[in-house]
């Protein structure tokens, strides 16, 4: 009975965020060109690269959830076999490979949030597909320095 009561409610606010038949091709094209850097923000607290996805970067969505993931798998390893180790020496090892894993892992998880912040600012940012500079023009001849990325 309440998922049959739930649902109108849903529809109608779905329904209530589309953009109305009176909106100009250029307000919609600017309000889907917005990417708000909180909500980006507030996905890569959740799960480590997923404000990232929101933001278009995949790449670095990718790299912030492996980073995290394998930082924090290592420091559940080492503290396995802190557990079972039986030596001083062995302990003091494996405590130590622990703990760095650990600062690791919180300092990429921090890092991996400020970068889906800055992200989402930037989303809208233009670049263009080449840079060029001319240093100088001796005689006629021109000396042309060029840089392409493409992706």
């Amino acid at each position: 009975m309440i998922c049959a009561s739930v649902w109108p409610c849903v529809l109608s606010a779905v329904l209530a965020t589309e953009p109305s038949l009176s909106q100009t091709a250029a307000d919609t094209v600017n309000a889907k060109s917005r990417k708000s850097p909180t909500g980006a923000m507030l996905r890569s607290t959740l799960v480590p690269g997923w404000g990232q996805w929101y933001a278009d970067q995949r790449l670095r969505a990718l790299a912030a959830f492996g980073g995290v993931s394998g930082l924090a798998g290592s420091a559940v390893y080492y503290n396995q076999m802190l557990v079972k180790s039986r030596t001083q020496a062995e302990r003091d090892f494996y405590l130590n490979y622990r703990s760095q894993m650990v600062w690791w892992c919180g300092a990429v998880y921090l890092l991996n949030v400020l970068d889906a912040y800055v992200d989402a600012h930037l989303w809208h940012f233009e670049t263009g597909p080449e840079l060029s500079a001319i240093p100088f023009q001796p005689d006629g001849f021109v000396l042309r320095l060029s840089c392409t990325w493409r992706f």
